[in-house]
């Protein structure tokens, strides 16, 4: 049993499911083995209230488990100038999956603004636009302030760019879901690639 979990309210009615399914015990029997009531017993499990360390260690061990800790690595998302970063050395299908990186994190982050505030280094035109645009489409759903850097005139193209369109059905989806913010910068792409992916 491994869990990697962000909200620590759900660590101990994991744990303690677990620790059921792993023992065969029934709620009662768990109780009287740890010591625990069963009320006590069934709000740790709802959540409802957070063993202490010890306390859940004794009841995991009345199931004849451990508990154990282990460090990781905490989570870093993406940011936008973060993603310029890493876009110039990066080229064809890894720079859309940097970008479905970027928008992972950003859909999961606490504080989005974050993400967004410092200015991206140029990349190149198309992506310089791209990059003002999504700023623009992101902030506009999250109903945050604009970041001054996503105005500037080269996060415009004075043409178009198909990105991601090389037949006819693809462009006429792009010119179909592209957000307003994007296609305003003159660049075309399927709303799907601008969206969070699994």
């Amino acid at each position: 049993m491994q869990q990697v979990l962000d909200d620590d309210r759900r660590i101990s009615p994991m744990a303690l499911h677990d620790g059921l399914m792993h023992s065969g015990l029934t709620p009662a029997e768990l109780a009287r083995r740890s010591g625990v009531s069963r009320a006590l017993l069934r709000d740790y499990m709802l959540g409802a209230k957070q063993p202490s360390v010890p306390q859940l260690r004794r009841i995991l061990r009345a199931a004849g488990l451990d508990l154990t800790v282990q460090l990781a690595p905490r989570y870093v998302p993406l940011s936008l100038a973060r993603l310029a970063e890493e876009l110039p050395g990066s080229h064809g299908e890894r720079r859309w999956r940097l970008l479905q990186e970027f928008l992972r994190g950003y859909h999961e982050a606490d504080d989005r603004a974050i993400l967004l505030s410092e200015e991206p280094r140029p990349v190149n035109p198309e992506w310089d636009a791209l990059l003002g645009g999504l700023a623009e489409h992101l902030v506009a759903c999250d109903r945050l302030p604009l970041p001054a850097w996503s105005a500037a005139p080269n996060r415009f193209l004075t043409g178009w760019w198909f990105a991601r369109a090389t037949d006819r059905d693809a462009r006429s989806d792009a010119l179909a879901t592209t957000p307003a913010a994007v296609a305003g910068r003159g660049v075309w792409v399927s709303r799907g690639w601008l969206e969070r992916t699994a």
